[in-house]
């Protein structure tokens, strides 16, 4: 008996020395880097976390001399904050305004983008190193997201033809097109805001809004096969009241049969806008729908969507904002529900800084290496009276929905800093088994100024260090994952 006990206690001694001790923590600004290099707007529209570790931004900027926009991409060492060697890079496509708008990496560390280059959709690549190395030009419009299988790329946008259609490209690794789908429309505007890659099913998922004469725009969920055929039964949209309905943001669930679709239904000129969350099957079929509309009948949407981990009994959180009467205005919305669009116990959550103008854009679930945490981010912008517009983001426990951190980014007095719906990056901080959060936007060294590119990561300070000084040398083990959600 001795020496059962004896070998169960070595166990647990060794289990305790292996798990990292935690400590006092608090979150803190670990960086900003501000990009301008004239008395003109520059400003990042996308942020991605790239296989080496680095932070990869997109956007816009001006050059000095210039009158029209360049796209922009610049590359951070996510430990400091200073650019990698090689960059920035711009380019300019013509007399118009350029820009990216949305970008991705793949396991070389190759940086894709796609946007406009002088009024046309476009989808460009640039090695690690930062040099150019090709752009594919589709018609007139922009692209606005983008994803790749493993193999090749896939950007949707908006074409200008017929007041708006949707177009998706697929192109491979040396820019040659392989497939394309246009959606042609002669009633109205056509558009999609989020686009996905479903593994689990090998499908490219897209949602946005079609306009339908009797209804206005109606959300529209589109399911391809990578050779941009449609899945049978798609694509499917949904009418609420016959007034506009919008598709942001789509996900699948946590076992990927589900397509979970958030967005604004406009209900009457009381209600105004509702979030909606509808739930659909690989066969195209509305299994769940749901509307939140607080109390206060103002705007209520939903601009994101993600899901936990579990496969068992999933949940699918939503982030954007909700109107809270004339003395709050808009507040943070981050809401939980089942996968059958139950709102499950601890939320709504609302999150108003100081009766501003306070919105969600991005939510994402982290869940920890270590296995041992895991918490849900959303990253927007707060307001108020001494320092304007602020970078703002959210986190919460994911059980009862408890708020646990609120912090902002004000880079000088009253300016306005301003992300954008699709700011936010997150990865794992061995120390303290937290997380780091990195937004980009804008931001503004003094009031009336023009926009700077400003990137912004948050982490925890603390004390927590590995038991064993073998293991840790005095110092936190910093573990750095994929990215947790494709854009």
């Amino acid at each position: 008996m001795k020496s059962i006990i004896n070998i169960k206690l070595i166990a647990i001694i060794f289990a305790v020395f292996s798990l990292p001790v935690l400590g006092s923590s608090q979150t803190v600004q670990k960086w900003a880097n501000n990009y301008g290099v004239s008395n003109l707007d520059d400003f990042g529209n996308d942020i991605e976390k790239s296989a080496n570790g680095n932070i990869v931004v997109c956007g816009y900027a001006t050059l000095s001399g210039q009158t029209s926009k360049d796209v922009f991409i610049t590359v951070y060492n996510s430990a400091t904050g200073a650019t990698i060697t090689g960059w920035p890079k711009t380019k300019d496509y013509g007399s118009a305004n350029d820009y990216a708008l949305a970008c991705l990496t793949d396991a070389s560390n190759n940086i894709y983008v796609t946007g406009q280059g002088n009024g046309n959709f476009i989808v460009a690549k640039y090695n690690a190193s930062g040099t150019f190395q090709w752009t594919y030009t589709g018609g007139a419009g922009e692209g606005r997201c983008i994803v790749t299988d493993g193999t090749n790329i896939y950007a949707a946008g908006r074409l200008n033809q017929n007041s708006g259609d949707i177009a998706i490209y697929e192109v491979n690794s040396s820019g040659t097109l392989q497939n394309s789908w246009i959606g042609v429309s002669s009633i109205g505007d056509d558009a999609p805001y989020s686009m996905i890659y479903d593994a689990t099913g090998s499908k490219i998922v897209v949602v946005g809004y079609k306009t339908i004469a009797s209804n206005g725009k109606d959300m529209w969920l589109g399911r391809f096969n990578t050779n941009l055929s449609f899945v049978a039964n798609f694509p499917v949209t949904w009418n609420n009241t016959s007034n506009d309905d919008i598709a942001y943001s789509v996900c699948m669930d946590a076992p990927g049969n589900l397509m979970c679709v958030v967005g604004s239904t406009y209900v009457n000129s009381t209600n105004l806008l509702d979030a909606f969350f509808n739930i659909y099957n690989s066969s195209g079929v509305n299994t769940a729908s749901t509307t939140y509309n607080n109390s206060n009948n103002g705007d209520d949407v939903y601009y994101s969507i993600a899901h936990d981990n579990n496969t068992t009994l999933p949940n699918l959180y939503c982030g954007g904002y909700s109107y809270y009467g004339s003395t709050n205005g808009n507040d943070f919305l981050v809401n939980r529900y089942d996968n059958v669009c139950n709102q499950t116990s601890g939320f709504p959550q609302l999150y108003n800084r100081s009766n501003g103008d306070d919105r969600g854009f991005m939510i994402k679930f982290a869940s920890s290496a270590l296995g041992n945490i895991s918490k849900v981010y959303i990253s927007g912008k707060t307001s108020n009276s001494s320092t304007g517009t602020d970078y703002t983001f959210l986190r919460y426990a994911i059980g009862g929905g408890t708020q646990e951190v609120a912090t902002n980014y004000n880079r000088a007095g009253f300016a306005d800093d301003e992300p954008i719906r699709y700011p936010l990056e997150v990865d794992e901080d061995g120390c303290c088994c937290s997380y780091n959060v990195y937004m980009t936007g804008g931001t503004t060294p003094s009031s009336g100024s023009p926009y700077d590119c400003g990137t912004v990561k948050f982490g925890n300070t603390c004390s927590c260090c590995f038991a064993d000084p073998e293991e840790s040398s005095g110092s936190c083990m910093i573990v750095y994952p994929t990215n947790f959600l494709s854009k």
